[in-house]
């Protein structure tokens, strides 16, 4: 830094002093030289206003005076309303320099502006009026149900549950739709035993730590009715009732506040549930199973999860997805889980895409007869014709078990005076049993099977794969199954099963010669 710039020098404080100076000067100069606005001005009474151009309405030519005279009035009313012809001068020929104002202007000996007055606007829109389902909705009382879960009670527990159908604005809450009062004991929920939120609620020194009452908002009351009469052994026949989507609030509601041992408290609520579904006509409906997917894999019901993968695989159209019915989007089955889904799919198509062409593919290989000709078409004719030709198209636009069924209803031989070779075999009787096998082939995923080969610290893949040996597919498994099931069950990755299936062909060939292994 220059000397003549350093902050203790005379250079500095002279700047400084004299552009403090000049600033006082040039606020001050417009106040020290007379103002250049006239002296003279013209009376407010000269001055055209508009309202010397009104014309009175209702006026007679025999009142011409009196009209003169009230137009006179009104030029009065219109100047500006003060009472010395002085102040109205000087507000005429005011000064232009603008004067400092607030506190230094008092100071200075400037008059300060009169107040404001303050304007309200008052707001002329009409209220909005309430369709007709949020006026039949907030019209009626929410239900009240009151559920004593210990009898040594000395903490409530308000559960609202809020119309959704009903949408508000982000600052107001829906209209409450069923509320629910759960008599507790506060030292038993509030435990990390059972919930891990609530827990720590009870010790963060929240309004709930120290009062007798709290309340959770926007929660399924039947679904939190659930958890606590099971986890209480408050158990109540009237739930096994309810439908998937409060199965799908219970795990939302445990997600949320950390419901410990969902699974052990629960499980046997689940299968209790799902067995009362089973002969209900639910069974058939693809949305259920769709639905029931993420549920049976959360609570490891292995006859609920299978018969819903199975369903899906020949009763869906598209690709197999689950459905979610909450707005929790992070409740999903894992992406290998999917992906296994879809492949079980594909490998029935391609057992039936391959058994639907293996009658006639000799047939292109060179015949010597000449019937082969009118066989080949006569057999393709026939499948058209019964929509399962091209099979390619038809399996996109159809279920499985449609293509199942038109399979069935095949019906064509060939003629009677064709060559023995044409004549080998009964076709309708192929296509038949074809339907039959493919109907057969795929269970469903196992979650046992699932269960023993997902990446753990110590590795099972050797005695998973060892059952390829003895082909005991549903080996300690809760539920029974083929092959199909049992390969694409495989949670592990895929380099690592093509080599366990490498492994498990040679033990198989040296079965096969009589080479013993040891279990």
């Amino acid at each position: 830094m220059p000397p003549r710039l350093h902050p203790h020098s005379n250079y500095t404080t002279s700047l400084f002093s004299a552009t403090l100076l000049v600033s006082f000067m040039v606020v001050g100069l417009p106040h020290l030289i007379p103002c250049p606005a006239p002296r003279t001005v013209q009376r407010a009474e000269h001055r055209p206003r508009r309202d010397q151009h009104r014309v009175r309405k209702g006026s007679d030519s025999e009142e011409g005076g009196e009209s003169k005279d009230s137009s006179k009035e009104d030029v009065k009313e219109s100047e500006p309303p003060w009472d010395s012809a002085g102040e109205s001068s000087r507000s005429d020929r005011s000064c232009p320099v603008p004067k400092p104002g607030g506190t230094i202007g008092g100071w200075l000996g400037f008059p300060q502006p009169k107040e404001r007055p303050v304007v309200r606007i008052e707001s002329t829109k009409t209220p909005r009026t309430p369709s007709k389902q949020e006026a039949k909705i907030v019209g009626k009382a929410p239900s009240y149900e009151k559920l004593v879960v210990h009898d040594d009670h000395d903490f409530t527990l308000k559960i609202l549950q809020f119309d959704a159908t009903v949408h508000r604005g982000s600052d107001e809450d829906p209209p409450v739709q069923k509320t629910l009062d759960l008599l507790v004991r506060k030292s038993k929920i509030m435990t990390p035993s059972f919930s891990a939120t609530l827990h720590n609620m009870a010790k963060s020194g929240f309004r709930e730590s120290f009062e007798a009452s709290a309340v959770l908002k926007d929660h399924n009351v039947d679904a939190v009715a659930i958890i606590f009469r099971e986890w209480f052994d408050r158990k109540d026949p009237e739930t096994l009732k309810t439908g998937v989507n409060t199965v799908w609030e219970i795990l939302n509601f445990a997600q949320k506040y950390e419901i410990r041992d969902l699974k052990e408290k629960l499980g046997s609520w689940f299968g209790k549930w799902f067995a009362s579904m089973k002969n209900g006509p639910l069974m058939n409906d693809s949305s259920f199973h769709a639905r029931l997917l993420y549920p049976a894999f959360r609570f490891d019901h292995a006859q609920a999860f299978q018969c819903a993968t199975r369903y899906l695989t020949y009763n869906e159209v598209h690709a197999i997805e689950e459905q979610n019915p909450t707005d929790n989007e992070t409740l999903h089955l894992p992406r290998r889980v999917t992906h296994s889904m879809r492949s079980g799919k594909g490998r029935i198509r391609n057992v039936c895409h391959r058994g639907l062409s293996s009658p006639v593919k000799p047939f292109l290989s060179g015949m010597s007869c000449d019937c082969h000709t009118r066989t080949f078409f006569g057999y393709f004719q026939e499948l058209y014709q019964r929509g399962i030709f091209p099979f390619e198209e038809e399996v996109i636009r159809n279920t499985m078990n449609e293509l199942l069924q038109r399979m069935r209803n095949f019906d064509w031989e060939p003629n009677a005076q064709d060559c023995s070779y044409c004549r080998r075999m009964s076709y309708r009787q192929h296509v038949e049993e074809l339907a039959d096998k493919v109907e057969k082939h795929y269970h469903g995923l196992c979650l046992d099977c699932m269960d023993r080969t997902l990446p753990k610290t110590g590795s099972d893949d050797s005695d998973y794969w060892r059952v390829n040996d003895l082909n005991q597919w549903d080996k300690k498994c809760r539920v029974r199954h083929g092959e199909c099931t049992w390969y694409h069950s495989f949670m592990g990755r895929k380099e690592r099963r093509d080599e366990l299936v490498s492994e498990a062909n040679k033990r198989k060939q040296r079965v096969r010669h009589g080479i013993d292994i040891d279990f």
